[in-house]
């Protein structure tokens, strides 16, 4: 595997992973599910670093942020 390859491969792996947090943490965020633990601020947090590292990979491979399909 070369080198570029391998990157974008980890590029790959890294925006699946992203679009996983956001599946996950969405019913929180959207006030459909509730945290008992008190945990809803890490969440929200997470959710937020997930969302704009997402757009921020996308804007690097030139694609537009309204083309990024969260949670999916």
């Amino acid at each position: 595997m070369s080198r570029r390859s391998k990157y974008e491969q980890i590029v790959v792996n890294i925006t699946e992973w992203l679009k996983d947090e956001l599946k996950h943490d969405a019913e929180i965020v959207n006030g459909l599910d509730e945290l008992t633990d008190g945990t809803e601020d890490i969440v929200h947090g997470r959710y937020e670093v997930s969302r704009e590292l997402l757009h921020y990979i996308r804007s690097l491979q030139g694609e537009s942020q309204h083309n990024i399909n969260e949670g999916v």
